[in-house]
């Protein structure tokens, strides 16, 4: 598919940082590369999905990635529900709402952006965060 999955994550409307080692291990068994800019993921056949690490990229963390082309694997799906699960922590594409896991994190999360993109969804699980974001599980 030929679009993006914004990921972010805000602690009372504010940026707040991805760990590193989180990313690593929500990622676990799907890194083909890696690097302070970028991940690379190994997935469906023998796909390469590349995620960017955003403003302040670094060894110990960045605000937010983008994962480019997302595949229909549903190892992609579950890694990026497991990074769902810390509050603050929302995920987008272009035309879906702010989608999370956990009711938490809709207080964390920037006014302007909900203004901007509708109502938060809380997704359940990995096939709901699929469905959430383009409309099909």
């Amino acid at each position: 598919m030929s679009t993006e999955i914004y990921v972010s994550r805000f602690r009372y409307g504010e940026p707040e940082k991805f760990v590193a080692s989180e990313l690593a291990a929500s990622f676990a068994g799907l890194i083909a590369e890696s690097d302070s800019e970028r991940l690379v993921l190994n997935l469906g056949d023998n796909e390469s999905v590349f995620i960017t690490l955003g403003t302040g990229g670094s060894s110990t963390g960045t605000n937010s990635f983008t994962v480019f082309r997302p595949v229909e694997d549903a190892r992609l799906y579950q890694a990026l529900f497991m990074v769902l699960q810390t509050a603050g922590t929302v995920a987008y594409a272009p035309g879906s709402p702010p989608v999370v896991a956990t009711a938490e994190s809709k207080g964390h999360l920037p006014q302007d952006m909900c203004a901007a993109l509708g109502v938060t969804v809380e997704a359940s699980s990995a096939s709901a965060l699929r469905e959430a974001l383009f409309g099909r599980s």
